[in-house]
């Protein structure tokens, strides 16, 4: 009975330390990214969107937010790039 109980308490925890190498969720922007680093900042001083840039990482739920409710029919030609 008692070997029974480890096996399943070493399974469990097999379990749970495996499932969390396959959570790979990425619910905030890498602060290296200089890539979307620049795009949003093009896209904020453009007045496309209104996101605090000043302290990384930025939460991509907020991106996506300001993205989803930017005005996006008059932008220039470098925002446009940075928009899409």
């Amino acid at each position: 009975m008692r070997t029974e109980i480890q096996a399943v308490a070493k399974l469990l925890l097999l379990f749970l330390l495996t499932a969390s190498m396959f959570a790979n969720a990425a619910p905030l922007a890498a602060p290296g990214d200089m890539r979307l680093r620049h795009d949003l900042q093009l896209l904020n001083d453009g007045g496309v969107i209104n996101v605090p840039l000043t302290a990384w990482p930025i939460a991509l739920g907020d991106i996506h937010q300001a993205l989803s409710e930017a005005e996006t029919a008059q932008l220039g030609a470098s925002t446009q790039a940075a928009y899409d």
